[in-house]
């Protein structure tokens, strides 16, 4: 493989003015210089076409498209549509890389052959920065996958030895089922082989899981490198999508995303169903998103709660078919001879009966008994924790 690998840097932006620069700076000051960036204003309102203008003028690496608002997939989809490069990433418009990642991350694909590579990310408090002072948070190495040194190693003790990133490789359905529906859904903080994506593309009926449902399309046949380095910034966004008010496309983009991945995994990934710790998995991640759904559903005036209610009924069906391929999943657990997950130890003392408790997490196990028991119940009382009256 060449070392003049092109990245192409896929950017959408929408009403970003306040922090787009910052972010593009950052991707500019990238030690990995071979790279386009294309910038897809999404019919933004505000100064963001000026923005995008001064900036393209600045480098002529920059590219810069304008659309109507048509939403985050269709924007990146322009992006990839339009890219050049060997590589894809994507950067979201309010984030910020490190001058490392690029390199890290191409190397690591140069030296493992994988069709994407992915590192950790830290957060931040301050939308665009790198500095270390904004940075909250960062994850863990994970212990599976095969570990794979980024560079030459050197003896042990070594300076630059220790400053060497470890990667763990995966094949796609590994990464699927001990990656991907563990949290690591995300796009951004991925550098991806551009005949990796092929024709496949972001699904534009999706305002919730389509950066989900876009990776797990690219999982058949491909490995992945993951790296626990925190080389992407990620801004905390107060006005993101847990913290939005209730509408229709997000109850519905909820329900949809986890539907359609599991219609995608019986298609291309059939033996994962045969796994019952991936099954309660991801039977868990389809009743939490069900009831944070109806969260939202609890905070609406009560006029407006009540025209909800073929929305209401439809997810208390969603809850109990979850709630059964849970069971199953947890009792398969429960009788099998292998190490077993707490929640299979507590559902041992008592199989004839489910314990939601035991397999929910955060007192989702509770809220999924509460919501099937009584709905307009659960609205009152939660409205009431959260100080609203009615």
């Amino acid at each position: 493989m060449a070392d003049s690998s092109r990245i192409s840097v896929i950017v959408p932006a929408y009403n970003a003015e306040k922090y787009l620069e910052k972010c593009i700076n950052s991707i500019l000051a990238s030690d990995y210089t071979d790279l386009e960036i294309l910038i897809i204003d999404d019919g933004s309102a505000d100064d963001t076409p000026a923005v995008c203008r001064r900036l393209q003028n600045q480098d002529s690496r920059i590219r810069c498209f304008r659309q109507e608002d048509k939403g985050v997939s269709s924007a990146r989809n322009a992006g990839i549509e339009a890219a050049t490069g060997d590589y894809l990433t994507f950067v979201d418009a309010d984030d910020a890389i490190r001058p490392e990642m690029l390199r890290i991350l191409m190397r690591a694909a140069k030296q493992t052959g994988a069709d994407i590579v992915t590192c950790d990310f830290a957060k931040t408090s301050e939308a665009g920065s790198v500095e270390e002072e904004t940075l909250i948070s960062a994850g863990a190495p994970d212990s599976s996958g095969t570990q794979v040194k980024d560079g030459v190693g050197g003896k042990t003790g070594d300076t630059a030895a220790a400053q060497t990133p470890l990667f763990r490789v995966y094949s796609g359905e590994e990464y699927v089922r001990t990656k991907l529906f563990n949290g690591n859904t995300r796009i951004w903080s991925r550098l991806i082989r551009r005949e990796c994506i092929g024709t496949k593309r972001f699904p534009e009926g999706l305002s919730i899981g389509e950066d989900m449902y876009f990776l797990l399309t690219l999982m058949e046949d491909t490995s992945v490198a993951d790296c626990p380095e925190p080389l992407y910034c990620y801004y905390i966004n107060p006005a993101g999508a847990m913290e939005r008010p209730f509408t229709e496309s997000y109850a519905e983009g909820q329900l949809a995303c986890w539907e359609r991945a599991g219609e995608w995994i019986s298609g291309h990934m059939p033996e994962l169903w045969k796994d019952d710790r991936f099954t309660e998995r991801f039977y868990s991640i389809r009743c939490v998103s069900a009831l944070l759904v109806a969260g939202k559903i609890a905070l609406l005036p009560r006029k407006e709660r009540d025209g909800q209610a073929a929305l209401t009924a439809r997810l208390q069906d969603n809850l109990r078919e979850n709630a059964r391929k849970l069971q199953k999943g947890t009792d398969a657990v429960s009788n099998s001879g292998d190490s077993q997950p707490d929640s299979a130890i507590l559902l041992k003392r008592n199989k004839s009966r489910f314990h939601p408790e035991a397999v929910l997490p955060g007192g989702y196990g509770a809220k999924l008994r509460f919501f099937l028991f009584s709905p307009e119940l659960y609205y009152v009382i939660l409205r009431l924790l959260k100080g609203k009256n009615g």
